[in-house]
């Protein structure tokens, strides 16, 4: 499913309540976290969540790199969409985490 704008923002609170109660992040890194895996969906377009793959994510981290970022932002990424991806498949969102198989930078 790709959800409405209203959705999408409704499960982001959800996934910073989860970093923030769940995993103690700092403020800070929830933000980033938030921040790293809304660009990654504006970037990807209208693809519905359990059809997102490995190679969306590796096609995004390479677009970073491409774009001049470095390779400890591509790498927070990653482990932000990893993250999201875990929280997802824990939350029956999804049945797997895309991430899986990829290599941090």
């Amino acid at each position: 499913m790709v959800p409405s704008d209203e959705e999408a923002a409704g499960f982001f609170i959800r996934y910073a309540e989860y970093l923030k109660l769940e995993r103690a992040m700092s403020p800070a890194t929830v933000s980033s976290y938030v921040s790293d895996v809304e660009f990654f969906f504006k970037a990807l377009g209208n693809v519905p969540l359990e059809k997102i793959s490995a190679s969306d994510i590796e096609n995004y981290l390479s677009s970073m790199v491409k774009e001049g970022q470095s390779s400890r932002s591509e790498a927070r990424a990653l482990s932000a969409l990893r993250s999201f991806f875990n929280w997802a498949v824990a939350e029956r969102e999804i049945e797997f985490n895309p991430c899986d198989g990829i290599p941090s930078p």
